[in-house]
């Protein structure tokens, strides 16, 4: 009997290692091990790779051409012809990080520097000549339309000085121009109390504009924010009290909640910072914080995905429609107009009458869409997505697409304007895909770090639970072959004498 409950003992051993290791032991370890490397504590390797981004993001341009400017000039529907990619590769890092220990925050500025990819740019140079909405005409023109509209004449009469006398809306320019370079605006000293006027608002407020001298400046899209930290500051949490809270923003500019938009649920504040989110995901929209464009948004769980042997989840994202979903009327320009599905103007956030889609206006109202002749949208080249190994919360793949666009209208006091067509229509400047997908290295990496050990631990519990029911079945089977039952009902030991079984009398 001594052999036998040796097995049996050892066998439950087996099973119960196998359980402890398998549905606790590791699984409790690898939490730990993931918080460990997940937060952004000083000194470690994640704090590193979160201040300065190890790799370079694929940064996409395309541009629109208007081929017809002429046309457009006096009503006619503009004919917008897509230019690009123009391909840069994009760092991210982060700049005047200041701990905060007792609150678990780091505030740092946001740095986004690009560089020009030749080769994968080719055969576009960035050279290329093309005509583009002239941005700073229209903003002019809008925002004194919006806010002073006796102060239109005064514009129309500075437009010709500032711009070269421009005959429409539109400029000649080359996409570096355009989009880093600059293109020149003159100020120098005019007999034009108008010019003179426009000229001194513009020195004291140069914001977003590259300053020469006195008297000259240069707007490109892209030029000052270029290995420029951000004037906005962002307050995270570090994750270390709490992992879950890992990169999630607190305050925007040292204040809890933002001062844009008309209502409390837009001001809110939510999500992270976009580059690093928590571990140990599960199908609950991810919320991002996006300073740039002054919102939070979220992200929509679709389903499970592969990507590259990774298991991971899939999301989608778009801008929504404030004319319907009343959580998005606080993004209405005004308490009585609000813009149609899929559009969302940023204007009290840049300072400029921008108005955000997505590319080729996918998923929007489909007056967008048929503003101007050109708009080719599909789900696959212009949607947002992202996909995350959702154990570490990795964000493996993703592109995070946006357009930019301006209302552009007639306004009869602005001499390059009158003639336009009278109905406003929604014009596309550019657009930007932004994305990071694994390299197959990376990919390698990913999975044999993290699937090969729960793989192990995956099959190994179960060989430790088969180990442990083999020596139990072995103890109950060396049991009763030691052990037979006589007919009669006696149970004989074949080490021992034979036990009759004593029947009691009547």
């Amino acid at each position: 009997m001594v052999k036998t409950t040796t097995l049996v003992v050892t066998g439950l051993i087996f099973i119960g290692l196998g359980a402890f290791i398998g549905w606790y032991g590791f699984p409790k370890m690898l939490h730990s091990k993931i918080t460990q490397a997940k937060n952004l504590k000083k000194g470690t390797e994640n704090r590193k790779n979160w201040a300065k981004f190890p790799l370079a993001l694929d940064f996409k341009i395309y541009i629109y051409n208007v081929t017809n400017p002429d046309e457009v000039h006096v009503g006619k529907k503009a004919i917008v012809q897509q230019v690009g990619p123009f391909f840069y590769r994009e760092w991210k890092s982060k700049a005047n990080l200041v701990d905060d220990p007792e609150a678990d925050t780091i505030t740092y500025n946001m740095v986004n520097t690009w560089y020009f990819d030749e080769e994968e740019s080719k055969p576009l140079t960035g050279d290329e000549v093309l005509v583009i909405p002239n941005i700073l005409i229209l903003t002019f023109a809008t925002l004194t339309m919006q806010t002073k509209p006796g102060a239109l004449n005064m514009i129309n009469k500075a437009i010709p000085q500032l711009f070269g006398n421009p005959k429409n809306i539109f400029m000649t320019t080359t996409a570096k121009e355009f989009l880093f370079e600059g293109v020149l605006i003159n100020c120098t000293q005019s007999k034009e109390f108008a010019v003179n006027t426009v000229c001194d608002q513009i020195r004291a407020k140069p914001a977003g504009l590259e300053v020469i001298d006195n008297d000259y400046f240069k707007f490109s899209i892209f030029g000052t924010k270029n290995n420029t930290p951000d004037e906005n500051s962002l307050t995270v949490k570090r994750g270390i009290v709490d992992i879950q809270d890992v990169g999630k923003v607190v305050l925007y500019n040292g204040k809890p909640e933002m001062e844009f938009w008309s209502g409390p649920k837009c001001n809110e504040i939510k999500g992270t910072d976009t580059t690093i989110f928590p571990p140990f995901m599960d199908t609950k929209d991810v919320w991002n914080f996006g300073a740039e464009i002054c919102r939070s948004l979220a992200a929509k769980y679709v389903g499970p995905t592969v990507f590259k042997g990774i298991h991971g989840y899939h999301y989608t994202a778009d801008l929504g429609d404030m004319s319907t979903d009343p959580n998005l009327k606080c993004f209405c320009p005004t308490n009585d107009t609000c813009l149609k599905k899929g559009a969302f103007d940023v204007t009290k956030c840049t300072g400029a009458p921008l108005v955000l889609t997505l590319p080729h206006c996918y998923g929007c109202h489909v007056d967008y869409m048929n503003g101007v002749t050109g708009m080719n949208p599909s789900e696959e080249l212009h949607g947002i997505y992202s996909t995350f190994e959702p154990i570490t919360g990795t964000p493996v793949a993703g592109k995070r697409r946006l357009q930019f666009n301006m209302f552009v209208q007639q306004i009869k006091k602005i001499t390059v304007m009158k003639e336009l067509a009278p109905e406003p229509f929604l014009m596309p400047l550019l657009w930007v895909d932004e994305g990071l997908e694994l390299n197959d290295t990376l990919a390698r990496t990913v999975r044999n770090a993290l699937y090969r050990p729960i793989r192990i631990v995956k099959y190994g519990r179960y060989i430790l639970i088969g180990f442990g029911l083999f020596f139990i079945v072995m103890g109950v089977i060396v049991f009763y072959r030691k052990t037979k039952l006589n007919p009669d009902g006696s149970v004989t030991d074949d080490n021992k004498t034979t036990i009759t079984q004593v029947s009691p009398a009547y």
